[in-house]
């Protein structure tokens, strides 16, 4: 009887261990695919997502680009003006002092050589006048003496007046008047050169604001380009 039973046992050990081996159906394996599908949808939407930030701040940099370069332009048209004004003020101021200031300080020079000149000459006269007076009294009194020593300290100091004006008409005529004018001439040339220098500044900031714009359209048209590619892919089933 334990032989038969034996042989019945077998065959049922080997039936039940097929059935374990045996691979899974169709509908075992479908939520694992499902949510494979989600997950890569999940990412598309991410890729979709950041492409669109990323097109909104490549707006937003060509608009602050686009202020700065408002703002650079504005402010080195203001300095050309600043420039062109301050080389007018130095030109003109040159030029009044070569056509009217220097001759007209050197007529006041003159008037004042003139003027002592005359001043010593009148001295001179008076006394001479004097002198001639109180010759013909041989008697020494005392005004006499101050009379004579009135006049001759007049011509004394016009003599001093004269040396003065002279003196000082010189370094006027051959100091002065050439510093001043040596001043003016530099003066303008400093203001030459600075509007010399914001006229090159403005075109080097209108290239560089130029530069930023283009590069601010350039991103724009990637980031566009970008979201349109992550769209197209996302759409795809």
């Amino acid at each position: 009887m334990k032989q038969p039973l034996l042989l019945l046992v077998l065959p049922m050990s080997l039936w039940f261990a097929a059935c374990e081996s045996m691979p899974k159906g169709h509908d075992d394996g479908a939520p694992a695919k499902a949510e494979a599908g989600d997950d890569a949808d999940d990412s598309a939407k991410e890729v979709v997502a950041k492409a669109e930030r990323a097109l909104e701040d490549a707006r937003l940099e060509q608009k602050i680009a686009a202020a700065e370069a408002e703002s650079t332009a504005r402010k080195a048209a203001d300095e050309v003006e600043s420039a062109e004004i301050a080389l007018k003020v130095a030109a003109d101021a040159l030029d009044n002092f070569l056509k009217a200031q220097r001759d007209l300080e050197l007529s006041k020079v003159q008037l004042g050589l003139d003027r002592a000149s005359w001043g010593l000459e009148a001295e001179l006269q008076e006394l001479a006048e004097l002198e001639a007076m109180y010759k013909k009294d041989d008697v020494a009194t005392l005004t006499k003496e101050l009379v004579l020593q009135r006049g001759k300290k007049g011509v004394d100091f016009a003599r001093r007046g004269l040396d003065h004006e002279q003196r000082e008409a010189a370094i006027t005529r051959d100091f002065e008047l050439p510093k001043k004018q040596r001043e003016l001439e530099v003066e303008k040339r400093e203001n030459e050169n600075k509007l010399r220098e914001a006229r090159a500044e403005q075109a080097k900031s209108k290239d560089e604001v130029e530069l930023k714009l283009r590069k601010a359209r350039a991103e724009i048209e990637d980031a566009e380009k970008a979201l349109a590619k992550a769209r197209a892919k996302a759409a795809k089933p």
